[in-house]
């Protein structure tokens, strides 16, 4: 995959600023409100007082993105001129270019960036409510093509907390792949589509797995190793000392004396009985 580098345009790069813009218009008439057949036909002084402008700036990526970050208002930054080539796009370049933006707006203090976008165009609209743009329930028609309808977005650069229409923008953040994992599993980096379970699932399995025996052990609660140890006495002539040997339920015969799998039918009240007869 292709590296692109982004820079930004100067003074003297206005042949560089009409090639690529006017690229843009050829190849996306519907995306913006000029046209190619307009800007075809400006002057070169035309584009070196656009790169001259104290308050605006050009991003390039060679010859394969463009974007312009524009402060109309104090405080307030307008993106726009957004373009990726089609072989760019899908790359990552696009938003990079939108992170441009908001870096050059963060240094002038701007407290928010607003764009407009062509509403059937899908693509734009993801990435930027994947930037964290919100609608802002403006709409117009497209100035170079009055059919198409297009609507404002709005990010803000001052942190605040957050409120129920911040949701769409929430949501787009989150990976389709980490939605399908659900709440206790997460998608392990780099590896798209494989996911990796969550290291509480172990403890969480085992405690499920005791809930489901719990009934059945309470019928040999009896035998619990805990509750009951048969006192096992050396016979005559031994060294003298007790050892206590736990009777465990269904685990096979026992030597002492309490008898095979008592775990299979043993009653409560059952128990007692065995041991005393065992001592």
């Amino acid at each position: 995959m292709q590296e692109f580098t982004i820079e930004r345009l100067g003074p003297g790069d206005e042949d560089r600023l009409r090639e690529i813009r006017l690229h843009a218009l050829a190849d996306a008439p519907t995306a913006f409100a000029s046209t190619h057949d307009k800007e075809v036909a400006y002057p070169r002084d035309k584009w070196a007082e656009r790169l001259a402008d104290p308050d605006s700036a050009w991003f390039v990526a060679a010859d394969a993105g463009l974007v312009c970050a524009r402060q109309e208002h104090e405080g307030e930054v307008h993106l726009l001129s957004m373009w990726v080539a089609p072989r760019a796009r899908g790359t990552g370049l696009a938003g990079r270019l939108v992170d441009e933006v908001v870096a050059w707006s963060k240094a002038r203090e701007a407290h928010e960036i607003g764009l407009w976008a062509v509403d059937d165009n899908l693509d734009a609209r993801a990435l930027y409510a994947r930037k964290g743009f919100l609608p802002s329930g403006e709409v117009m028609a497209l100035p170079s093509h009055p059919e198409l309808m297009e609507s404002r977005y709005v990010l803000s650069l001052v942190f605040r907390t957050a409120r129920a229409d911040d949701l769409p923008a929430i949501v787009a953040l989150i990976t389709d792949d980490a939605i399908a994992a659900g709440p206790h599993r997460r998608v392990r980096r780099g590896a798209p589509g494989r996911l990796r379970g969550h290291r509480g699932r172990p403890q969480q399995r085992a405690h499920r797995r005791r809930a489901e025996g719990r009934g059945r052990r309470h019928d040999a609660a009896h035998l619990h190793p805990r509750h009951l140890q048969a006192r096992r006495h050396t016979p005559a002539g031994g060294g003298g000392q007790d050892r206590r040997a736990p009777a465990r339920a269904g685990l096979g015969p026992q030597d002492d004396g309490v008898g095979a799998r008592q775990g299979q039918g043993a009653r409560l009240r059952d128990g007692p009985a065995h041991l005393r007869q065992a001592a």
